[in-house]
């Protein structure tokens, strides 16, 4: 099959689409024709550096255009929020078939196949959804924490906690959270991770830093090392989008503030239900006071970490694309009698 990905991400709607179609490609590649198109600005081009296949980079959605109509492509995935709607028109006229693997996608009534992660998805007349944690997609470079390991980890004197606001955090929702627990009455060790498209002051950063000797702070810009870090982690505070999903699989609790009630919807119900994770609520002040308030109570009662850690256990596989690739093929050869 010929799949072509389209794909959008920017520092002010985040990162999670393209390393989601980073991971996807990469496995359909393999026995599949597979192009992406990327549109992203200039500095986010470093995402792609480990892909499989070919990445063509454009700026404007119209770009896309002509490589959408060189490429011919049997099958269309998009993983983005928006298109133009001549683009979208246009790919519906000349495109057989047109999925989503974005789990929100403003042209959503007008495609063939909708893949996501979340249980919880309203009917759409016309439209095959496959829903539910099966059909999770991220990267292999995860790496799970052993129970061993993770026993390790939160038997130390101060809790480690990790801050990932996501590859952009247009909203600097990285410092609001690092300044509230910088409030915290015991120390802690504080792991704040900068994604690649995080575009504020770090000198800021810095300054926080120096104000506060009682935590240890370690500020970190990573890609590849990013879950060689968490892993020595006892928790994370995290924004509910791929992170999570991929803090699911390794076995990390988390604590997840989110920016908007759609982006909770998305979320599976079942890391909440199965008590792998915390639902936090919208950012605000009064979410950011009980978080702290939240981590007095793990920090007093280290076995909640552990049973957290122990729920996450089996609810995930990295076997979501193949899942995807494989409905695909059945949904065409279903069309093609």
């Amino acid at each position: 099959m010929k799949i072509l990905i389209i794909c959008k991400g920017s520092k002010e709607q985040g990162l999670g689409h393209l390393f989601r179609t980073k991971a996807f490609a990469n496995l359909a590649s393999f026995d599949n024709d597979v192009e992406v198109i990327a549109i992203i600005q200039e500095e986010l081009k470093c995402i792609f550096q480990e892909i499989n296949c070919c990445v063509h980079f454009v700026k404007k959605d119209k770009q896309a255009l002509s490589y959408i109509n060189k490429f011919s492509p049997d099958i269309l995935a998009f993983d983005l929020l928006s298109i133009d709607n001549r683009v979208f028109l246009y790919c519906k006229e000349n495109i057989k078939t047109i999925i989503s693997i974005s789990p929100i996608f403003e042209h959503m009534n007008s495609i063939d196949m909708l893949f996501t992660r979340s249980s919880v998805v309203p009917k759409i007349q016309g439209v095959k959804i496959c829903s539910g944690l099966r059909y999770s997609i991220f990267g292999d470079h995860i790496e799970n924490i052993s129970d061993r390991k993770y026993r390790e980890n939160i038997s130390r004197p101060e809790l480690s906690i990790a801050i990932c606001m996501g590859g952009a955090d247009a909203k600097n929702k990285t410092l609001l959270v690092l300044n509230t627990l910088l409030k915290y009455s015991s120390s802690l060790t504080i792991w704040v991770l900068l994604g690649e498209g995080y575009a504020h002051s770090y000198d800021e950063l810095v300054s926080t830093v120096r104000a506060n000797p009682q935590h240890e702070i370690i500020l970190a810009k990573t890609v590849r090392s990013m879950w060689r870090v968490l892993g020595n982690c006892s928790l994370a505070i995290l924004t509910g989008g791929l992170t999570t999903t991929e803090a699911v699989y390794a076995g990390l609790p988390t604590i997840n503030l989110f920016e908007k009630k759609e982006y909770v919807n998305v979320i599976s119900p079942e890391f909440f239900k199965k008590g792998a994770c915390i639902n936090g609520g919208l950012l605000s002040d009064n979410s950011l006071k009980k978080m702290n308030r939240l981590l007095k109570k793990i920090d007093n009662n280290r076995g909640l970490l552990w049973k957290m850690h122990r729920h996450c256990k089996g609810l995930l596989d990295q076997k979501g694309s193949e899942r995807v690739l494989k409905k695909i093929k059945e949904f065409i050869k279903h069309a093609n009698k």
